[in-house]
C-alpha cells in the first residue's frame, strides 16, 4: 500500500469510502494526479480532493505475469477519466475476458475489496 502522506490523505480517505476522489486546484480547475498540495499550472495552494465521475476510456493496457496461484489473468490498464481532464489511472481492469480488451474501450468504475478503484466495460456497469 502506499504511503499516505499530507498530499494524499483526502483521496485515500475517499477511496476509503468508495468515492473516487482526486486533487482538484480550486484556483485553475486543473486536475492534479497524483496528489500534491501545489497546483502544476498556477502554483496555488488551494488544492483539495473533489469526487470525479467514474467513466473513462482505456489509454494502453497490459497483462503482467499472473501469480502462481492466481485463477484468473490479470489486466493493468491506463484509463483516462472522462471528466478530470488531464487524469491517467492506472488500475485493474475486471469482468473482461482478456481477448475483449481494447484501446480506447469505455470503462465504467468499480471498487474491489482493497477500496482501490478497478474499472470494467461500461456496458457490463452495475
Amino acid at each position: 500500500m502506499a504511503k499516505i502522506t499530507h498530499d494524499t490523505a483526502e483521496v485515500w480517505q475517499g477511496w476509503q469510502q468508495r468515492e473516487l476522489r482526486i486533487a482538484h486546484c480550486q484556483a485553475c480547475g486543473t486536475w492534479v494526479h497524483p496528489p500534491r498540495r501545489i497546483c502544476p499550472e498556477c502554483w496555488s495552494d488551494d488544492v483539495h480532493a473533489d469526487v470525479a465521475g467514474g467513466t473513462g476510456h482505456l489509454l494502453a493496457f497490459s497483462f503482467p505475469r499472473p501469480a502462481p496461484d492466481a485463477t484468473e489473468p490479470i489486466v493493468t490498464g491506463v484509463v483516462a477519466l472522462d471528466d478530470a481532464e488531464g487524469v491517467r489511472l492506472l488500475a485493474p481492469i475486471v469482468d473482461c475476458a482478456r481477448d475483449d480488451v481494447r484501446t480506447g474501450m469505455a470503462l465504467s468504475l468499480t471498487w474491489g475489496d482493497a477500496n482501490v478503484p478497478q474499472f470494467r466495460p461500461a456496458e457490463r456497469a452495475q
